[in-house]
């Protein structure tokens, strides 16, 4: 996407390079992902994988509230125009990372004929990750049975601004600056053997001297696909 650039610091002043620039830094936090040791040596060049839309959209509200059981808070709310950047650009941009064909995001497709459930699927007690989890059936899409599914919940861009003051022998001033985080979880399904391979929840933190724009948010969705297709048995595209 973007090529940065970083501010030099100087005494007194904050100097920016005359190179536009968006970013002042890129920071990574809170990623966690697994990948089951059965899919860690895998290497499929040609799978199909189906992208679905956010979990919350998959299923009906009676749907959601049966199988969230005691789940605490409501889903993770994101605006139209964010949810518009998922649905149109996440599958074309895990179709760049990967040799994979990717099928997906559409937006109006329902999961039938699969069994569902919102369970723990930490290896361990130390982590607690809970996503909607097939248990059983194989997704169809559209004729086809793809050989994984990926799920996605809890996307959220949370977005904030500063003014930073700053002083010299010339006076007192300010600066301006925007934060965006963003956070996703997902779940890669073994669709033919009706098994988990991999899951994760994936951070990106971007400071910004302007309101985040479109390029802002596809370069966090980028580089979330990649990160997904490194931690799979899905092949990166070189």
């Amino acid at each position: 996407m973007n090529v940065l650039s970083f501010a030099r610091l100087r005494p007194v002043f904050l100097v920016l390079s005359t190179i536009p620039l968006f970013f002042l830094y890129c920071i990574v936090s809170s990623n966690y992902q697994f990948i089951k040791p059965e899919y860690q040596d895998k290497r499929h060049f040609k799978a199909t994988v189906l992208a679905l839309p956010l979990s919350n959209k998959l299923l009906s509200q009676e749907e959601q509230v049966k199988l969230l059981n005691n789940k605490d808070g409501d889903p993770l709310k994101i605006s139209q125009n964010e949810l518009s950047y998922f649905n149109n650009y996440m599958g074309p941009l895990l179709a760049e990372k990967t040799t994979a064909s990717i099928l997906g995001i559409d937006p109006f497709f329902k999961v039938t004929n699969v069994s569902l459930a919102y369970q723990n699927l930490s290896p361990d007690n130390k982590t607690i990750f809970n996503m909607f989890t097939p248990t059983s059936g194989q997704v169809e899409y559209r004729n086809t049975v793809p050989d994984y599914v990926l799920f996605f919940e809890d996307l959220y861009f949370n977005k904030d601004y500063v003014e930073i003051g700053a002083s010299s022998s010339y006076g007192r001033g300010s600066s301006e600056r925007y934060t965006i985080i963003a956070s996703i979880e997902y779940l890669l399904w073994d669709n033919r053997n009706q098994n988990v391979a991999a899951y994760g929840k994936l951070s990106k933190k971007r400071s910004l001297f302007l309101p985040a724009e479109k390029e802002n948010y596809l370069e966090i969705l980028e580089f979330f696909a990649l990160s997904i297709i490194l931690k799979s048995p899905l092949v990166r595209r070189m």
